[in-house]
């Protein structure tokens, strides 16, 4: 929780969502999560629900990001921040943000991307933009290296890298243009030179995940993709979380997790960078998730998968191979046939 409530309070009082499932909860734990948030002021632009479950079982996280986004009342939502990570939206991500759908807001069935890194250095909760150009020697963009909990990636996951390398590089160079401090010689040349090339490659980097060759990339994409999300489609009439909303059966903190990314580039959304927004995870913001995992993991039994809440978690809600693989076909089917669709009934419309 106060991860989540550091992310509120660096959104600079935009309105915001905060959904908590409890499972196992006992009535003294509900009294004290009501405790915490009733009229609490520094929630004031917030709504907060929270779900509590007698039984020790764990929800769908998909089905927890599903509901506050129909929860919210605005054209734009930010979704996906991974609190179980660390993660904490930069100091000035609201106004980045802010320009960003102002910047998007005539043409409909945009997904823009806001990066995530880590830092080994204490380190204020929130990060600024200048902190991080700063200092990117201290900067890890490999998330899993400063995981508390180190998961088994299984083989090297070729795609699944390029795609990370994609999205930050575009973001540099996009960033340092959008607060004036263009790139030294020195650095522009590992840097994308052509973000519009860049964002191009990138888009068919996230539809080349959908195919059956990179199953496993797919399966084992590490980080949760944070999204500046369009609640219009890119067609007229259709609502995002209609059409694409996150997959709930495909539930864990490790499953399928560019699954949605891809199915949004697939169907003809406008995939792009959020420049100056970031979210990162600091020594500061990890620490209490260590230790929570710490122990999730001395209870769980050597022949099991890592206990539900844990930052390995797997596709926990089916143990049968074959069903996922199953669940996984259809999720790109279906993307497959909507952007099929999408485009003959664009070709009827030109033709009126």
């Amino acid at each position: 929780l106060n991860i989540a409530e550091s992310n509120i309070a660096v959104w600079s009082g935009q309105p915001s969502i905060l959904l908590i499932h409890i499972a196992g909860a006992t009535r003294d734990v509900a009294e004290k999560v009501h405790k915490r948030y009733h009229s609490n002021p520094k929630m004031k632009h917030s709504l907060v629900a929270a779900i509590f479950t007698e039984n020790a079982m764990a929800v769908s996280r998909n089905a927890l990001l599903n509901m506050a986004s129909e929860a919210a009342s605005t054209r734009w939502v930010v979704t996906g921040i991974e609190v179980e990570r660390g993660l904490v939206l930069s100091k000035e991500s609201s106004l980045f943000v802010r320009r960003a759908a102002n910047s998007h807001s005539d043409i409909a069935g945009s997904a823009l991307i806001i990066p995530q890194f880590g830092t080994s250095k204490e380190a204020a909760s929130a990060l600024s933009v200048t902190d991080l150009l700063k200092d990117m020697s201290s900067i890890n963009e490999d998330m899993s290296a400063l995981d508390c909990d180190k998961c088994d990636n299984g083989a090297s996951m070729r795609v699944d890298e390029h795609i990370v390398q994609h999205i930050n590089g575009i973001w540099k160079v996009s960033t340092k243009k959008e607060i004036g401090n263009e790139a030294s010689p020195e650095t522009a040349a590992k840097q994308p030179p052509d973000t519009t090339k860049a964002s191009a490659e990138l888009n068919a980097l996230l539809t080349q995940l959908l195919q059956r060759g990179q199953s496993k990339s797919l399966r084992h994409f590490d980080q949760s993709p944070i999204l500046l999300l369009d609640a219009l489609g890119p067609v007229g009439g259709v609502l995002t979380s209609d059409v694409v909303p996150a997959s709930e059966e495909l539930a864990g903190s490790r499953c399928y997790n560019g699954l949605r990314i891809s199915q949004l580039a697939l169907l003809g959304y406008g995939i792009g960078i959020v420049p100056g927004a970031f979210a990162a995870s600091t020594k500061a913001t990890r620490k209490d998730i260590c230790g929570k995992n710490a122990a999730a993991a001395a209870a769980t039994a050597d022949d099991r998968e890592p206990m539900l809440g844990t930052r390995c978690s797997a596709c926990f809600m089916y143990d049968d191979e074959d069903v996922l693989k199953d669940l996984a076909m259809d999720e790109r089917a279906r993307a497959a046939d909507v952007a099929v669709f999408w485009r003959q009934l664009s070709k009827i419309e030109a033709r009126i």
